[in-house]
């Protein structure tokens, strides 16, 4: 067993800090990413303000043979409670995604930090390059689910070489339009539009098709294996079930 921080500073440890998404870099098999995730607060002028907590994204370098992760780089996600994150399947490109607004202390006042996407090149040896934030309105409350949209971060300069969301323009995909509010505050029984389905996390589904009296009656009726990922040794498998 390997044990490593993920922090840039852990002998500067603030309250509220966590961990949430760790991803290993699509094409190359030797890049693991961690999100470090502070939602930490502390009260200035009768406000929460964050305290300073990291909100990063930690590089680490996997050895193929043994699977010991060394920490090679963290960088500023310029954002708050960083969520999880994303690639481009080319492995080129990344997108840490903020779900929530906060205010932070600067100077002497109060500025409000938006949500946000934050755009990562990846480079050769598995790093990132900061590219551009690109702010997200959820009008003081947190995205869930609905709030990641698909965006097209292709540039003039090629698919896969996206230098900035801003610098050449972004929009949805073709085919995805938003969800309006009023779907995503009462959903059809039939549909799953977030985590945990409804806004206020209830997780809780309507159908009734499988119900207390027929729930041990349900069968395994196909699996699937994930391809073995080279970094993680011999027989290191995961599986899809239904």
């Amino acid at each position: 067993m390997f044990v490593s921080t993920t922090l840039a500073a852990p002998d500067a440890y603030r309250g509220g800090q966590t961990m949430s998404s760790i991803r290993m870099h699509p094409t190359n098999g030797r890049t693991l990413y961690v999100a470090n995730r502070g939602r930490g607060t502390e009260i200035f002028r009768g406000e929460p303000v964050s305290n300073g907590a990291e909100n990063t994204i930690s590089v680490f370098s996997v050895d193929a043979g043994t699977g010991e992760s060394t920490l090679v780089q963290t960088i500023d996600t310029h954002s708050i409670a960083v969520r999880t994150m994303a690639f481009q399947p080319n492995g080129r490109s990344m997108v840490a995604a903020s779900p929530e607004p906060g205010q932070v202390r600067a100077g002497g006042r109060l500025e409000t930090v938006p949500a946000a996407l934050t755009l990562y090149h990846i480079e050769a040896d598995g790093r990132l390059a900061f590219r551009s934030t690109l702010p997200v309105d959820t009008r003081g409350e947190a995205m869930s689910g609905p709030g990641w949209f698909a965006i097209d971060v292709e540039t003039r300069h090629g698919a896969g070489d996206p230098e900035s969301f801003r610098g050449h323009g972004h929009r949805l995909i073709e085919g995805c339009r938003a969800a309006p509010d009023a779907m995503l505050k009462d959903p059809a029984p039939r549909d799953w539009l977030m985590w945990r389905r409804t806004q206020n996390g209830w997780g809780y589904c309507p159908l009734d098709q499988v119900n207390p009296d027929n729930a041990g009656d349900r069968q395994l009726v196909w699996t699937r294996a994930w391809p073995r990922a080279p970094s993680r040794g011999p027989g290191w498998r995961t599986a899809a079930s239904c």
